[in-house]
């Protein structure tokens, strides 16, 4: 018995770190490794005759999400849509098993492991990219000033590969102090430059919020560590300005989101303007929330809601230009109504009702990248995007940083 489980939690490892190769280059290895070690844990987890705790109020909450999700099928249009739905949400309840069920395997030792192995992994594929930007330098660069991303390695979405860019530069600070591993960063240099230069803004914009947010946590801990605050803060705010003049697609995202702004605010003609094309999709969904307070349209029958009340409106955007919410909140509102919002509110910030100092900085960092670019993207839509909010904030709950007792 003893030797079963041994090879179990070995397979279990070696599975994660699999599945965190995964991430950015293959969205089939991703799912079938993922599945694989919601399978593992619960052999696991059988074998040893344990069974989920309850007491975990994020699972409770991930359950009861991916519940409504499913009784959506009563009133789903096309089953099809429907499905791909609960296929994208069904891994909210099977990542965070290993967490519940072998939580054992995730000592220190491990974590870091992960943490390498993750920080790696993003680097790569940012790495990749930027050279696939400068062999199309001029033709990329134009097309910033358009709207459009520059594409990563992988195919991953743009905007939640930016989070996880700007996710990897923290975690490979944070690992290099906890763990006394210098050369980390090396990685969280090359992962800020790689972040700049593909210039998402969701992940730009919470990467900069996050550094503000994280020093703040910190002085807050020890005032001791004002003078290193200070310095830090001048970093941060002479960055931006030191990219704008130096790498040119970082200017013409700022160009763009200033043409993006103008457009927004003078209510001017919204199609193929990013921002403004968001904002009419965001005041639509929310329309659409107004009429279906209690209960929203349901999973999978937001798309054709969508389209019907762009027609109420009478929108001038062009049909390829009516896009669904890039906002969770407002996404989950229109979807479920008031219960699915509640639910979703309750999931983000109960951190905040138990206090920051309880939790670790990675932890703390996934949540405010998080809680920002909820107003931007829907994380819950997108396989990327849900890997984050199960298994990395599962991770990081569990993860116990020696470098927060080194501040206290």
């Amino acid at each position: 018995m003893q030797n079963n489980n041994s090879y179990l939690l070995k397979f279990l490892k070696v599975l994660i770190l699999i599945f965190i190769v995964s991430i950015p280059f293959s969205r089939a290895l991703l799912s079938i490794s993922g599945i694989l070690i919601a399978a593992v844990s619960l052999a696991f987890a059988i074998t040893n005759k344990k069974k989920i705790s309850l007491a975990n109020h994020y699972y409770i909450l991930l359950l009861v999400f991916v519940a409504l999700c499913t009784i959506d099928f009563a009133r789903v249009y096309e089953f099809s849509n429907w499905t791909r739905e609960i296929s994208i949400k069904l891994p909210l309840i099977l990542l965070p098993l290993p967490f519940l069920l072998a939580k054992q395997i995730f000592d220190r030792n491990f974590v870091k492991y992960i943490l390498i192995t993750f920080v790696f992994t993003i680097s790569i594929s940012s790495s990749i990219s930027v050279v696939n930007y400068f062999l199309n330098y001029e033709e990329l660069n134009k097309l910033v000033l358009q709207s459009k991303n520059i594409p990563v390695a992988g195919g991953m979405h743009h905007i939640t590969f930016s989070v996880y860019c700007a996710l990897s530069v923290f975690l490979a600070v944070i690992a290099a102090f906890d763990y006394k591993i210098k050369w980390l960063h090396f990685f969280a240099i090359i992962n800020l430059i790689n972040l700049h230069i593909l210039s998402a803004r969701t992940g730009l914009a919470g990467f900069y919020i996050t550094a503000f947010f994280l020093i703040f946590v910190i002085t807050l801990k020890n005032r001791k560590y004002l003078k290193f605050a200070l310095p830090s803060l001048i970093i941060i705010l002479i960055l931006p300005v030191t990219t704008f003049f130096t790498i040119k697609s970082f200017k013409n995202r700022v160009l763009n989101t200033v043409d993006d702004l103008k457009t927004t605010l003078n209510q001017k003609d919204a199609n193929y303007k990013s921002m403004a094309m968001r904002v009419e999709a965001t005041k639509t969904a929310w329309s659409i929330f107004e009429k279906n307070i209690l209960f929203g349209v349901g999973t999978g029958n937001l798309r054709k809601h969508m389209d019907i009340e762009y027609e109420l409106k009478n929108t001038n955007l062009f049909l390829e230009n009516r896009i669904l919410p890039h906002n969770q909140f407002v996404y989950e509102a229109a979807t479920h109504g008031i219960s699915g919002l509640l639910v979703l509110l309750l999931f983000i910030f109960l951190p905040v009702f138990w206090g920051f100092n309880k939790l670790s900085f990675s932890f703390v960092s996934l949540w405010m990248l998080l809680l920002f670019g909820m107003f931007f993207e829907c994380f819950f839509e997108r396989q990327h995007g849900v890997v984050l909010v199960s298994f990395f904030w599962f991770l990081f709950l569990a993860y116990k940083e020696n470098l927060i007792q080194k501040l206290e």
